[in-house]
Formats: structure tokens, C-alpha cells, sequence
């Protein structure tokens, strides 16, 4: 991966900070904020098998352009672009913007068991913009079913129960069923 280092801030607070800049509720659109930071976002089905995007720089000059794989569901689409979301923010915040770089995400990247720290935080990042960890505590405290915040953040169930358990919230019985 060309361009990245370890900033200060986590990647959870960094994706607070764009969420805010772009803000216009639930849920959230990364496609807005991707366009609003001016990157170019293209749907392409020729994308080789595994790679789900691309995020590149061809030269300080050139616009950036983030590619995603346009066989991939929706749901995909919208993670892999948060995902890319928090490489391209994570530039921005370390001054890496004005140079040439380039990220290829394949599957494995976006697991979240990924042993590169780069997509750790990526990862972390996107979780953060699309399932905020505030408004989840808020919502438990207040008894939101799960059913109900999976459709104000128009997320997967399964997807919003494993952020429920990592942010170490219970779910209730009838909510551990697929």
C-alpha cells in the first residue's frame, strides 16, 4: 500500500469528523460524502474476482478516483465505499493527498479479522460512519429493537449485531437469531 502511516487520531474519531462535515441524517450516505470530497466514484464490472474496489491517484494532479465493483449487492458497495472512505481520510488527516497512491481492496481486506493495520483501521473507520457507536448506545438505552436501527441505518442485521456485540451491548434473545 503506497501512502499510508499510522496517524493520532482513531480511525472511529475521524469518521465522526467527516460524518459531521456531511451531515444529513440517517442513514448515512457515503456516496454523498465521497462526491462532496470531491473523489470520483465509478461502478465497474470488470474489476478482477476478489477485488471489490480500488481507490487511486495516478498523479498529484489527477483527480482521485475510487472504483467499486459493480457485481457486488448494494449493501457490499456501501461498506466497501466507507471502507475506502477511511483510507482516502486517513491521507487527508497524514498529508498524503498531494502524492500518487493506491489501494486495491479484495475480500479478505474488508474481514474483520484482517492482520494489516491499514485495513483495521479502515474497517474501524467504516463501522463507525455507518453504525455510530453513540446513537447505537443511545438507542439500546431507550430499548430500539435491533429490527428498528437496522432500518434507520440501512444495514444487514447480521452486520449490526456484530457491531452491537463488539461495542459489548447485549442483544436480547429473540434478537441472536438469524
Amino acid at each position: 500500500m503506497l501512502g499510508y502511516s499510522s496517524g493520532e487520531k482513531a480511525p472511529e474519531e475521524l469518521a465522526c469528523q467527516i460524518s459531521s462535515a456531511h451531515w444529513v441524517g440517517y442513514p448515512v450516505d457515503p456516496w454523498l460524502i465521497a462526491t462532496r470530497e470531491g473523489l470520483r466514484v465509478h461502478h465497474s464490472r470488470a474489476l478482477p474476482v476478489k477485488v471489490l474496489g480500488v481507490l487511486v491517484r495516478e498523479s498529484p494532479d489527477a483527480p482521485i478516483m475510487l472504483v467499486l465493483d459493480g457485481w457486488e449487492s448494494w449493501d457490499r458497495q456501501r461498506f466497501t465505499l466507507a471502507h475506502m472512505l477511511g483510507h482516502y481520510v486517513r491521507l487527508k488527516e497524514d498529508g498524503g493527498l498531494g502524492q500518487r497512491f493506491g489501494f486495491v481492496e479484495e475480500t479478505l481486506d474488508l474481514s474483520p479479522r484482517t492482520s494489516d493495520p491499514a485495513e483495521d483501521d479502515a474497517n474501524r473507520f467504516a463501522h463507525e460512519l455507518l453504525m455510530p457507536e453513540e446513537a447505537i448506545r443511545i438507542w439500546r438505552r431507550g430499548g430500539t429493537s435491533i429490527d428498528v436501527i437496522r432500518a434507520v441505518l440501512d444495514v444487514p442485521k447480521s452486520v449490526l449485531r456484530g457491531r452491537i456485540r463488539a461495542l459489548d451491548l447485549s442483544l436480547m434473545e429473540d434478537e441472536k437469531q438469524y
